[in-house]
């Protein structure tokens, strides 16, 4: 069992259990990492998680990037822009693309 991890009053459980999405990236710059671990509260994945202790706290990709689903909720939420997707999820090798011709807007009923 992990460790329990605050973020200011409140207290969490890291995610333990990961779902295998593949093929998006992350990555952090460590300089302008803050450590608030806000990143790791958000990812759906549970790819990003705290590292080091107290001052020193950074977040980091866990060691295999198997994970990512590529939905930069982490690049979003990060107040110093330490993170960046890095790949977008490729879903062009899952799903057939079918040419329905233009978009047009909704019809009005």
């Amino acid at each position: 069992m992990m460790d329990k991890q605050e973020f200011g009053e409140l207290e969490f459980e890291p995610k333990g259990e990961r779902t295998v999405f593949g093929h998006a990236k992350v990555e952090i710059d460590t300089e302008l990492c803050d450590g608030c671990i806000l990143c790791t509260v958000i990812c759906p994945a549970a790819l990003l998680e705290p590292a080091g202790k107290k001052r020193d706290r950074k977040s980091h990709v866990r060691d295999t990037q198997d994970n990512c689903m590529g939905c930069a909720c982490c690049e979003a939420i990060c107040q110093t822009n330490a993170i960046r997707v890095v790949q977008s999820y490729a879903f062009e090798g899952y799903y057939k693309p079918l040419d329905r011709g233009n978009l047009s807007k909704p019809r009005c009923f």
